[in-house]
């Protein structure tokens, strides 16, 4: 998995002042996307920061916990005039569902029914700190965002 660092995108944002990180991992080419096509160029989003928000989740794979990184934080000035920060996770579509109707037990599908559980366990972790954050008064959500939502993830968009 090829590891895309903050010096080899910073040419190519129009601010680069909005990035907080010290250090920007992207570990896919629908993430640096992005970032130069949402997060650099929207007027809206004030600053982001990339895996920089940690959270704290129990596999269901081993019963351990573990950390989770977000692919990215931002902050959005929104219609109303207020600040709301969202937490982003790039995934494929295809990781986020799992078709249990399959027969035919193969590695591949074993491998991702593993990766299934985790992201959502994951992803659960998530949900119940913003539900905490939002308790406390935070404007926060948590978003999973795949080629669905984004097309311009997709080659040759």
């Amino acid at each position: 998995m090829a590891l895309y660092q903050i010096a080899n995108i910073i040419p190519h944002l129009k601010h680069p002042e909005k990035c907080l990180s010290k250090q920007v991992t992207c570990r896919s080419g629908w993430e640096i996307s992005f970032i130069i096509k949402y997060l650099d160029v929207n007027n809206n989003i004030i600053s982001w920061t990339s895996e920089d928000v940690i959270i704290r989740y129990l596999s269901p794979l081993d019963l351990q916990y573990h950390r989770y990184f977000l692919d990215f934080s931002f902050n959005a000035k929104c219609k109303d005039g207020t600040i709301k920060t969202f937490w982003i996770e790039i995934k494929p579509y295809a990781q986020t569902i799992f078709d249990s109707t399959k027969k035919k037990q193969t590695k591949r599908l074993l491998k991702e029914a593993q990766t299934y559980r985790v992201n959502q366990a994951k992803w659960e972790a998530a949900r119940a700190l913003v539900a905490k954050k939002k308790a406390e008064g935070q404007n926060i959500e948590f978003m999973v965002i795949t080629e669905k939502e984004c097309p311009w993830f997709v080659k040759g968009k």
